[in-house]
């Protein structure tokens, strides 16, 4: 996401969910292992942050960006966030407002 939303000259809507950074190299891969702040572009507002603290693994601290929400924290594991009731509403609800504009 960080790396696509650069290249749009347009506004980016985004619903995080337990974000997680992952470097552009192959070499850089090991840096995911250690907390990381996610750097986002100018035109990128996330409406929606859900992150777990139901295990060990937990997500990354979203930066920069147009505007960033309060992140929500929920007690799910790693594996169960992605499928959870808020984030699939945090999703439907970011979909209906970018296709009513």
């Amino acid at each position: 996401m960080p790396q696509l939303s650069k290249r749009l000259q347009c506004p980016v809507s985004v619903v995080a969910c337990d974000p997680v950074y992952h470097s552009p190299t192959k070499l850089g891969c090991w840096m995911a292992l250690f907390d990381r702040k996610i750097k986002l572009a100018k035109n990128v507002s996330v409406v929606a942050w859900l992150s777990q603290r139901g295990d060990h693994l937990d997500g990354d601290k979203l930066v920069g960006g147009k505007s960033i929400c309060r992140e929500r924290t929920y007690e799910y594991t790693h594996t169960e966030i992605d499928n959870s009731p808020e984030y699939h509403k945090a999703a439907v609800m970011a979909a209906k407002t970018y296709l009513q504009k």
